[in-house]
């Protein structure tokens, strides 16, 4: 019974407990607890941190706005005044539960940042690879479309080695999402499709002359071929019988 009751104790705390390569909890609010020792806890900005998304100053006071569609790079920072953190969470999901699991992308050569696999389906997640120490980390973060309104959770653990500077700190941001993502529509209007008939019936016309005045002076070419051909031969007509009667005098008077 001993062994089952030890696992029975555990899980709790292995449920929002962190780990060195990621967070150890995905869920909305505060995701640590009792498995970090804590000697302070409190805003961000408590700890010097804040989140950037471009070079906007994200603050938990008033709501952010972004346009659908367009892609923002999104950012956890310590100011120069302290050393950085060793842990976070950054948690993306939708005011009405809408799906913004893809809004994350991970650039290469971002090393201290790993997509979060324990989140929920529509959730999206992003958490550190290791405990070292950070000034920053940033992600792509595309802005969902269809999606009025995003809730953005960021946690940030700056120790957790039993030590005076162990510490866990956060914040929840609201962002606005502004239009959507439907593309402009290139469908001719009524007024288009009635001047390209009128050219079209225009090219129509014109061909047709033409070939009506091609077929005209082409028949006349072969008119005037053929009268003058019906000339040339009267004429040669006309010469050979002279010519002929000539021939037979010449033989009877050799």
């Amino acid at each position: 019974m001993l062994p089952a009751a030890i696992c029975l104790l555990l899980l709790p705390l292995s449920d929002v407990s962190a780990f060195s390569a990621q967070a150890g909890s995905c869920k909305s609010g505060t995701a640590v607890s009792s498995s970090h020792m804590v000697d302070d806890t409190g805003p961000l900005s408590k700890a010097g941190y804040q989140v950037v998304i471009d070079e906007m100053l994200l603050s938990s006071d008033s709501s952010s706005n972004l346009t659908a569609g367009q892609d923002h790079s999104i950012s956890l920072q310590a100011d120069d005044t302290v050393d950085g953190f060793r842990g976070f969470l950054i948690r993306l999901s939708g005011a009405q539960g809408e799906d913004v699991s893809p809004s994350f992308l991970i650039s290469e050569g971002y090393d201290d940042v790993k997509m979060l696999s324990n989140c929920e389906e529509t959730v999206a997640g992003l958490s550190h690879t290791s405990n070292s120490l950070k000034k920053s980390v940033s992600s792509a973060f595309l802005a969902p479309c269809d999606v009025s309104q995003l809730l953005l959770e960021v946690t940030a653990v700056r120790e957790n080695r039993g030590g005076a500077n162990d510490g866990w700190y956060y914040n929840s941001y609201t962002i606005n999402v502004d239009g959507n993502c439907t593309s402009t529509n290139t469908t001719d209007s009524p007024e288009d499709d009635a001047s390209e008939d009128s050219n079209l019936t225009s090219g129509i016309e014109n061909n047709s002359t033409s070939d009506d005045v091609s077929v005209e002076n082409s028949s006349k070419s072969d008119d005037v071929s053929v009268e003058n051909s019906s000339k040339s031969g009267a004429t040669r007509g006309r010469l050979i019988v002279p010519c002929f009667i000539i021939g037979i005098m010449s033989l009877f008077w050799g």
